[in-house]
């Protein structure tokens, strides 16, 4: 019985005898018993009672017991009662051929008569036994599937890296978030990558977060960790990774989220930026002071997103832009060394700017001598970024953008492809 609700086993044979003994031993038994005295009748009776299994006579006339059964399972019209468990009975004795051939097409037993009303009962228990398990494990392998295929939405919609290792830190699942982060374009070409051994990896977030996971077998969890891939792209990272443990407390792998806080950490640091240099103009006077100051704090960390900053000021006559002071690497390489720098100090905004940003330095910097040299005549009429510049619009420089000779001139020199010119009007004046 399922709970209070007896089984109904359903009896297709044409012996009237069999069907009066097998009635008053199995309601004895708590089973209920349905009878269908041949095969169509029978197939009807499964479409109509939905029994929770059925006896089926091998030896009918018109249909026999094993096309009956064949119709249940490759009909259509049986489809929503196919997988009943059926126990063939039959009288041909010794046909180990013919019980080989119905067991393996899914008949669930093979019973010989006559048989032992005990012998029928201990059949059947056993019959619903392993038809529960069965039933079981394709709820267990529909919920396994249920839930993978929850997580690989997860995976696929999250806003956040998300990502799986194995014992070593070989990595087994990744989303698309922590591939860009990664520089990857499809998180299939991270699958079964060592992160420790590999090339693209190994100097990366993932081989730290990870390393720190199976090396202190306890989760690790950092805020605003600074990781910087390349000289013009710093990203601000929130990690949170857990081992995988096994009962025993072995290590079996390492599960990982990265959230890109990126745009968030900037905002925050504009305000601290803008306030740190208001408290620090309060004890300046020199006006070179002053310039380096504020170029310092445009390029301090990701705040505003600039990795050098320049100042050119008009001449006496107004006729000319001339370089007046730099803060910044002269190039790609020479502002990785100086991040790197910076992030080995874990210096705070305030230090920083307490640092390097209240003095100018006493010995000019490459960059500084180079916009020191630098002039750009206004007079000229057409160049887009003097228009723009004499309107007291901002101009954005980009790759392949056309203009005079002149700027083009000063913009190589700079190794200015992608930046931003923004003119500093005083009494409504350049």
């Amino acid at each position: 019985m399922i709970g209070d609700t007896p089984r109904t086993i359903l009896l297709i044979d044409d012996d009237a005898t069999m069907h009066d003994l097998a009635r008053a031993h199995l309601e004895k038994s708590g089973y209920t018993l349905i009878s269908a005295y041949n095969a169509h009748a029978g197939l009807q009776a499964v479409l109509a009672h939905r029994p929770d299994l059925v006896l089926l006579d091998f030896m009918m006339p018109e249909m026999d017991g094993e096309k009956a059964f064949y119709e249940l399972t490759h009909n259509p019209a049986y489809r929503a009662v196919s997988e009943t468990p059926v126990i063939m009975l039959t009288a041909r004795g010794g046909d180990e051929l013919l019980k080989t051939t119905l067991l393996e097409r899914g008949v669930s037993a093979y019973l010989l008569k006559p048989f032992g009303l005990r012998e029928l009962t201990n059949v059947i228990e056993n019959v619903f036994i392993i038809h529960d398990i069965r039933l079981r494990n394709q709820q267990l392998r529909a919920e396994v599937e249920l839930t993978r295929d929850h997580l690989e939405l997860i995976m696929r919609t999250a806003p956040i890296g998300i990502f799986s290792t194995d014992d070593i830190g070989r990595i087994e699942h990744a989303n698309h978030v922590l591939a860009r982060l990664l520089d990857f374009e499809n998180p299939k070409d991270l699958r079964h990558r060592v992160i420790a051994e590999d090339e693209r990896l190994r100097d990366t977030f993932l081989r730290t977060a990870v390393a720190r996971v199976l090396t202190g077998k306890k989760p690790w969890k950092v805020h605003y960790f600074h990781y910087i891939k390349h000289a013009d792209r710093r990203r601000v990272l929130n990690i949170h990774c857990v081992p995988v443990k096994k009962s025993s407390e072995e290590i079996e792998g390492v599960v990982g989220v990265v959230e890109d806080v990126t745009e968030t950490h900037k905002r925050d640091e504009q305000l601290q930026m803008l306030t740190t240099i208001g408290l620090a103009l309060q004890s300046i006077i020199d006006l070179d002071d002053l310039l380096h100051l504020i170029l310092t704090g445009i390029t301090a960390g990701p705040a505003l997103g600039f990795t050098r900053a320049m100042i050119f000021l008009a001449d006496n006559s107004g006729q000319h832009l001339v370089g007046k002071m730099a803060v910044g690497p002269v190039n790609a390489k020479e502002a990785e060394e100086i991040w790197k720098t910076f992030e080995r100090e874990h210096l705070s905004l305030e230090d920083f700017l307490e640092k390097y940003g209240k003095r100018r330095p006493v010995t000019p910097s490459r960059l500084d001598l180079i916009v020191r040299d630098q002039t750009i005549p206004l007079g000229i009429q057409d160049s887009d970024f003097v228009r723009q510049i004499l309107l007291k619009h901002t101009y954005r420089g980009l790759p392949n953008r056309l203009d005079h000779p002149s700027c083009k001139k000063v913009f190589r020199a700079l190794q200015l492809e992608d930046f931003v010119a923004v003119p500093l009007i005083a009494k409504d004046r350049l």
